[in-house]
């Protein structure tokens, strides 16, 4: 797995072997480890995901636990050691999914004992003695009928929706009024193994998912109807992205790219660069709107022959916010079964 965000935390990946490493880059354009956790679980680490602030790296693993951790502090030696804050513990089986809310108040991990858990954040890392940064559960969602592979949550909004082996997609909110009981209020069947979702950064009116038989799909996602069940519908699709299962797939967060662009990662070893053209106001059909349409651009032969099992973007080159109609470059991070992590710079087309 790899994970990277923006230039204020480095890039990580995770494996087989149980660590963490973190990467940088130097001098020259070349990149190297620069630290990281390390030994990070006893057994192979599926997903990790950084806060949105950049202040913990959570770590989802086969020993069916997530480890918490946070980097050196501001000022501190970049190699120096990463601390461990907290260990979650109580799904049953391998823990395949993880991930932040918008504000980082609550993490999300999902595993094979077909269960989602809501965390709850309480307290800061920070250096000074009695510093704490614990987790509470404050839910644990049942409903899908198999492993749930991935999880995401809305840009904006704190609901969280799912994919899993059992072909569904699972839209949660919590209730209003029900002294914060979360509950299931969409089902969308009919997909194959859903491998893996996200929304489209900023608005999050589009939501992309893709699944074992290499397809993507493109849905409308209106956040006001998500408690009333109807904030999911069809866009467009994409069929045959890969020859074989689509695994992973991220949106690219470079400001200004439009249409938006997402990339894809399969058991084919190939990433896939698509363009998904999203009708204004996130729902199709309105009038006089174009249709909703995904168009693969690119294809990248990144790992073949084997098979590449994780892409995500991160910023390059543009601290802080992108000044009006830059463009600015984005870099793309793969991983795959030749145990390489591969960077790729893939400006924005015009």
């Amino acid at each position: 797995g790899a994970g990277g965000g923006g230039d204020r935390f480095p890039l990580v990946s995770c494996g087989a072997d149980g660590s963490v490493v973190a990467w940088a880059e130097g001098p020259g354009g070349v990149w190297g480890a620069c630290g990281g956790p390390g030994k990070a679980g006893g057994r192979t680490l599926r997903a990790l995901a950084w806060a949105p602030d950049g202040g913990l790296l959570a770590v989802a693993g086969y020993d069916a636990c997530v480890t918490v951790w946070a980097p050196p502090y501001a000022g501190a030696d970049a190699d120096g050691p990463w601390e461990l804050w907290a260990t979650l513990e109580g799904h049953e089986s391998e823990v395949k999914g993880v991930a932040w809310n918008a504000s980082g108040s609550m993490l999300a991990t999902c595993g094979r004992d077909k269960t989602v858990w809501i965390w709850e954040r309480v307290g800061d890392p920070g250096p000074k003695e009695g510093d704490i940064c614990d987790f509470e559960c404050v839910e644990v969602l049942q409903g899908h009928e198999a492993d749930v592979k991935c999880l995401t949550w809305h840009p904006r909004e704190d609901v969280l929706v799912t994919g899993s082996y059992d072909g569904s997609l699972r839209v949660w909110c919590e209730e209003e009024g029900c002294g914060g009981e979360w509950v299931c209020t969409q089902v969308i069947k009919g997909e194959h193994t859903v491998w893996d979702v996200g929304f489209e950064p900023g608005r999050g009116l589009a939501l992309a998912s893709c699944n074992d038989e290499g397809a993507v799909a493109l849905w409308a996602f209106d956040p006001s109807r998500a408690r009333a069940g109807s904030a999911v519908s069809p866009a467009a699709r994409a069929e045959g992205v890969h020859s074989g299962p689509a695994y992973s797939l991220d949106w690219d967060p470079v400001p200004g790219a439009a249409p938006p662009r997402l990339a894809t990662a399969g058991a084919d070893g190939n990433l896939a660069l698509l363009r998904a053209f999203v009708p204004d106001g996130g729902e199709e059909g309105g009038a006089g709107a174009p249709p909703a349409r995904l168009v693969v651009d690119r294809r990248i032969p990144a790992h073949a022959p084997r098979e590449a099992n994780c892409v995500r973007w991160r910023r390059a080159g543009l601290p802080g916010a992108a000044a009006p109609g830059e463009e600015g470059a984005a870099l793309l991070a793969s991983a795959g079964d030749d145990e390489l992590v591969r960077l790729w710079d893939l400006p924005a087309c015009p």
